[in-house]
């Protein structure tokens, strides 16, 4: 089978230490993301979901190594071979950012309002030294005519756009150096619903036009399942599912996946009223720094056996996907039929 990966997470971890006392002598770790693995294939977007706190932005900044991971690997295809970003020093590291970039979630404050439009989409061409002087002007001006705004306004500041113009901008500054790869970190959750799918269509015209893998972080079902081909689920700095955003969205096999599913909104009102009894979570997610054992999601399980309080289930294929490759952490996962929201999506409508 031919690998056609372009980023490749192996045993990820990122631990906070807990610091108390004068000496301010570690305690006991945060665990933001622990042991994780997952691929991205090249020219497809991996949607990454779970309620807040669950690692989902960690892994973002550990792939881009804004902050160390504790252990484990990042691996990046640069020239049909695998580079593990963990390794690589700051000079070499600064050459392959240049193809990996962040689109950050609010347009609001990740735009300096005392910059124009054109230094702020010109910054990282000049500090890489990768245009100036008139060249520079035309590619800022191309920048701004593919994300659809007009070249002129790159002498006006950020106070004078809209939010969804704001993201514009922001989206045509991470695509100033041409990027293979691009993280985007929840960008249309800080906007109206008719603009997100106004930059949701956007993120699809550029990945189409100009080759690029996203990750993409929400949690939003309706946005994850408009823009994803696979989905990863995680809970608590892990994941608990992976698959075809298809075979998830129909049915999904994890009991946390099928709460959060069960959660999603459905625009149509008689599909609503059929859906029936919504699977409500008791109880509050578990503290990373003292997470519960076993599978970390018992506590909430309605179908919780013994052996998931005493022993945390591997990430493991199972057979019940016809879509490619499906991965649940769940000892029982072959035992459960939980309605998807796949079809009340189509039929009443997504963002």
């Amino acid at each position: 089978m031919v690998d056609n990966s372009l980023i490749r997470l192996e045993g990820l971890r990122k631990w906070f230490p807990i610091r108390k006392g004068l000496r301010r002598k570690p305690s006991g770790y945060i665990k933001a993301v622990d042991d994780v693995s997952f691929d991205i294939k090249q020219r497809e977007t991996l949607g990454l979901v779970g309620e807040s706190g669950c690692g989902k932005t960690t892994i973002a900044r550990c792939m881009l190594r804004a902050i160390e991971p504790t252990s484990g690997h990042v691996y990046y295809r640069k020239d049909g071979s695998f580079i593990d970003l963990t390794a690589l020093e700051p000079d070499d590291l600064r050459n392959i950012r240049q193809e990996m970039r962040l689109i950050f979630q609010d347009p609001y404050s990740s735009l300096n309002p005392r910059m124009t439009v054109r230094n702020l989409i010109a910054e990282p061409l000049i500090v890489n030294g990768v245009a100036r002087g008139a060249e520079l002007e035309l590619k800022v001006a191309d920048l701004l005519q593919k994300v659809g705004l007009r070249p002129e306004y790159m002498r006006r500041y950020p106070h004078a756009f809209s939010g969804g113009q704001r993201q514009r901008i922001g989206i045509a500054r991470a695509l100033a150096l041409d990027p293979n790869f691009v993280i985007c970190d929840e960008p249309v959750s800080a906007l109206d619903v008719s603009v997100q799918a106004q930059i949701l269509n956007l993120l699809q015209d550029l990945q189409t036009e100009m080759g690029l893998t996203y990750l993409f972080i929400s949690h939003d079902l309706g946005v994850i399942h408009h823009i994803s081909d696979r989905i990863v689920v995680m809970y608590v700095g892990k994941v608990v599912e992976l698959g075809y955003a298809e075979s998830i969205f129909r049915r999904p096999t994890h009991p946390y996946s099928a709460a959060l599913l069960s959660s999603a909104p459905v625009p149509n009102p008689e599909l609503r009223s059929e859906k029936g009894q919504r699977a409500v979570l008791r109880g509050e997610v578990p503290d990373a720094g003292s997470p519960p054992s076993g599978c970390y999601f018992h506590p909430r399980c309605s179908h919780a056996q013994d052996k998931c309080r005493n022993e945390y289930p591997d990430l493991r294929s199972i057979s019940n996907s016809g879509n490619g490759e499906h991965l649940v952490a769940c000892h029982f996962a072959e035992q459960f039929s939980f309605k998807g929201v796949f079809d009340d999506f189509e039929a009443g409508g997504s963002t």
